[in-house]
Order: structure tokens, then sequence, then C-alpha cells
């Protein structure tokens, strides 16, 4: 192997440790999805953690590639700031290191983007079961300033200005 291939290969493998972390991180993401649709709170609380776990991990690999990328700009003379991984495989000093490094690039982006996604559909899954929550107490409580008071005492609709009947509990209690 070249001497100039070293931390390209280095680099090669802390990519591939931020996929693999990644996956775990998505695999995560889907069980968190049906852990909140199931209500399974202490799992959820557990799933928390091992994310926050990997993100440390993620942000470790994220500190050594700052590492490899000060080397490689300093054998290349190019931007530590601007090394992409677009831009490592285009500053590859051999093809096979390119094509690795721009599949590394698909996988990874892929991953991301996913992540992403999930992400925004578990919060939006989180934010749903916790206004469900704001709902139920609010009819429970019957607070005369929640937007959630949609019946007046006699079961019509609210008119803003109507009286509103008791909860299920009487909030001095």
């Amino acid at each position: 192997m070249n001497v100039a291939q070293g931390p390209y290969e280095q680099m090669i493998a802390l990519l591939e440790d931020c996929g693999r972390m990644q996956r775990e991180l998505l695999a995560l993401s889907v069980e968190k999805r049906q852990v909140v649709t199931a209500g399974q709170t202490g799992r959820l609380s557990e799933i928390t953690q091992l994310e926050l776990k990997a993100l440390a991990g993620l942000n470790a690999l994220e500190k050594r590639r700052g590492g490899l990328a000060a080397a490689i700009a300093a054998e290349t003379g190019a931007d530590p700031q601007a090394l992409t991984v677009g831009r490592l495989a285009e500053l590859a000093p051999d093809p096979d290191l390119k094509r690795r490094l721009l599949q590394l690039q698909r996988e990874l982006t892929a991953l991301v983007g996913r992540l992403q996604e999930l992400n925004r559909q578990n919060g939006e899954l989180i934010k749903t079961h916790l206004d469900y929550g704001e709902t139920m107490l609010n009819l429970m409580v019957e607070d005369a300033a929640s937007p959630y008071n949609l019946y007046d005492e006699h079961g019509g609709a609210a008119s803003g200005g109507g009286t509103i009947r008791p909860g299920l509990f009487d909030r001095e209690t």
C-alpha cells in the first residue's frame, strides 16, 4: 500500500464505523416508533439512553475524522474544513479509494436521510401523544381557559362565552 493511502484507509474505516453507528440509530428509531405507538414509556426511556450513547460515539468519531481531515489536508494542500467525503474522493490517489469513498458517501447520505425522516415522524408521534394526554387532562379538569372546551354545559358546541360545565375532577382537590 502507498504511504499516501494510509490516512485515506483510516478515513474509510472511520466512515464505515460511522455507518455502523448510524444503522444502530436507525434500528433504535424504528423501535422507538413502535414503542411510542404502544405507549411503552419505560422502553422509550431505555431507547433514549441508547441513542445518547450512540450519539456520543458518533461525536468521538467526528473528532477523529477532524484529525484525519487535517492530516489529509496537510498532505494535499486542501482546506480541512472543506473536506467532504466527495472532496476526499476527488483527492484520493487511487481509483479504488475513490470508488470506496463515493460508495460510503451514498450509503451515509441515505442513512442520514432515513434517520431525519424517522426522527421527524417520531417527533410528530410523541407530540400527538402529549397533545392527547393534555386534552384528556383538560377534559377531566375542565379548565375554562383551555382551547379544548368544545361543549357547553348542555352538551352543545361551546360559543366561547358560554358557561363551562365542571370537569370530572374539581381542580381544588
